[in-house]
């Protein structure tokens, strides 16, 4: 990296590590939202609906 990068970096370090958490939890939400709907937990029948 250039000195221009380097120092732009370094004065917004705080506010670029925030952009990269967020997006990174953000796309943990959404790979658990579609894991959780991929599996069908909700299209279930009840165990004793033959009885």
């Amino acid at each position: 990296m250039d000195r221009v990068t380097d120092a732009w970096l370094a004065k917004h370090a705080a506010g670029v590590k925030f952009v990269e958490k967020t997006v990174a939890y953000i796309v943990i939400i959404l790979a658990l939202i579609y894991l959780y709907d991929y599996s069908g937990v909700a299209g279930g029948h009840f165990i004793y609906n033959e009885f």
